[in-house]
């Protein structure tokens, strides 16, 4: 959603009359994934409004096991017409375009600089990359495009006067939706040499009331073990398989402990936080049918679940 003009500021920002005149041309994402490394495009259709709910497009798509990349391209016809008296700031100086990426359940956010909109006559085409890696996608992930002064050189008192300042409100949005109640672990790295390959950390106290997050539940992998970069890529089937094993482990105990010393009730559930430890491993239980009779069934009903999954292409 296009938000300009939204906002008061002390200096000129982009209006939707300057942004009409500049056109500014946003492209539709482009969406793919690595599988066994082979490249699979996400296609999008008639239904798609800036929000991708990416398993309703790629049910073999899994936030597991595979990364996400993102290609959107911002095109300005008359760039020009941002520089100068009437525009957001004199010649001499630079506008940039930057994201703004969050998530409240990924529990992170960050801006990046994607690139400088130069003072030219003729149109300028800025593309932006991104790619989230496998395991670090979760609930909602938005991304927010802005304009932003890059360089600051020559002075006017009703323009931005400092580098950073922003320049106008949001010319683009898209969202990410990851399906399922903790559908992706909280996942962290760690640097050990001769230490294990990954670590299960475990902090909560009560589950249905205890968020599912970083700082209750955190896998961390080593990146000083000589196997990091074969799970952390996943180019191919064997390195893919032992990211699922660490995952059904990593399940398994976290199953294991939130039933260890009770079991819960259709009224404990109805009490649960919907961000919750326990809504997330009832989601694994219901999703996954995992027999909680022993901490062994527990594991091999997980692993089970998903080597069929791979044995249907899934990996």
């Amino acid at each position: 959603m296009v938000q300009i003009g939204s906002q008061i500021s002390l200096y000129k920002q982009l209006t939707n009359d300057l942004m009409n005149e500049v056109k500014v041309v946003t492209s539709l994402p482009n969406f793919t994934y690595n599988n066994s490394g082979k490249e699979i495009s996400i296609t999008l259709d008639d239904d798609y409004n800036d929000v991708l709910n990416i398993n309703k497009y790629n049910s073999d798509w899994d936030p597991y096991i595979h990364n996400l990349a993102l290609e959107q391209s911002f095109e300005f016809k008359n760039p020009s017409l941002l520089y100068g008296d009437s525009g957001l700031t004199m010649p001499g100086n630079q506008i940039g375009l930057a994201a703004h990426i969050h998530s409240r359940r990924s529990n992170f956010q960050r801006t990046v600089k994607i690139g400088v909109i130069d003072n030219a006559p003729r149109p300028v085409k800025i593309t932006y990359f991104e790619n989230f890696e496998a395991g670090t996608l979760r609930g909602e992930i938005n991304l927010d495009y802005f304009l932003y002064l890059e360089n600051y050189q020559t002075y006017n008192p009703t323009q931005a006067t400092e580098v950073g300042m922003v320049l106008s409100g949001y010319l683009s949005s898209t969202s990410l939706i990851v399906d399922g109640d903790g559908s992706v672990f909280p996942m962290s790295e760690f640097n050990e040499v001769g230490g294990p390959l990954w670590r299960l950390e475990q902090n909560w106290a009560d589950p249905i009331y205890d968020s599912f997050d970083i700082s209750n539940i955190n896998l961390q992998l080593n990146v000083k073990h000589q196997l990091f970069k074969d799970i952390k890529d996943g180019k191919n089937k064997m390195s893919q398989l032992m990211m699922m094993d660490i995952m059904v482990q990593a399940m398994s105990l976290i199953i294991q402990e939130v039933y260890s010393n009770k079991e819960y009730t259709d009224e404990d559930l109805q009490d649960a936080l919907p961000d919750s430890i326990l809504m997330a491993v009832n989601y694994w239980i219901s999703t996954y049918s995992v027999d909680t009779t022993t901490a062994t069934t527990i594991s091999n009903s997980l692993r089970d679940y998903w080597h069929r999954v791979a044995g249907k292409g899934g990996i």
